[in-house]
């Protein structure tokens, strides 16, 4: 027997990335108390959210259009005058203090610099979510699509290679592993605007 009240993960995705339809909600709310699974109520919940994206994107595509400009040049921005230059000026810190080039991976100091492209794909999420404040959720989920069906032709070539050869296996796991700490990053950067601009809304009306 389920319990009454729906998983609140799916309750708050609902709530927070599902369209504005209150009829919807309880229909789902109630079937879930008549007996419906968990697994139901997330199913039902991802098809609504994934309805209302496509919808939105749908009804604004010069929106998605510039949502993917604003995304792209940000990312491609920060990565040549912000990741190039840090990355440069931080190896030449880590050299100068004696770490060897072929000591780098051993060495604890160099992990931070991985992050460095993560923090310009937050921004660049971020970014695409400040400019579509009342789309933000369906222009950086249309966005961050872009950035993997980018990435789709290696990731194809990796898998077949793979099939051949199983040397092609890390460097297929690490482009998966990127791909998906890079979506978590546009995420996290869309959420935060998306956050910041509710949280100055009620200021402003409260």
């Amino acid at each position: 027997m389920n319990p009454s009240r729906p998983p609140r993960g799916a309750m708050w995705l609902l709530q927070r990335f599902g369209p504005e339809n209150e009829a919807l909600t309880g229909d789902l709310f109630e079937e879930y108390r008549r007996g419906r699974s968990r697994r139901w109520f997330w199913k039902q919940v991802l098809s609504a959210v994934s309805r209302g994206f496509i919808a939105d994107v749908l009804a604004h595509k010069l929106l998605a259009v510039r949502a993917l400009v604003v995304g792209w040049a940000t990312a491609l921005i920060l990565f040549q005058y912000v990741v190039g230059p840090l990355g440069r000026a931080y190896l030449r810190t880590l050299f100068y203090h004696g770490i060897r080039a072929d000591a780098l991976w051993r060495h604890f100091s160099f992990y931070p610099l991985l992050l460095i492209p993560y923090l310009c794909l937050f921004a660049s999420g971020w970014a695409v979510a400040l400019c579509h404040r009342r789309h933000e959720l369906a222009m950086v989920l249309a966005y961050l699509l872009s950035l993997e069906i980018y990435f789709l032709p290696e990731a194809y070539r990796l898998v077949v290679d793979s099939f051949g050869d199983r040397r092609f296996l890390p460097y297929l796991a690490q482009l998966i592993f990127n791909g998906a700490i890079s979506a978590v990053a546009v995420l996290l950067g869309g959420m935060l605007a998306s956050f910041r601009e509710a949280k100055r809304t009620e200021i402003v009306l409260g």
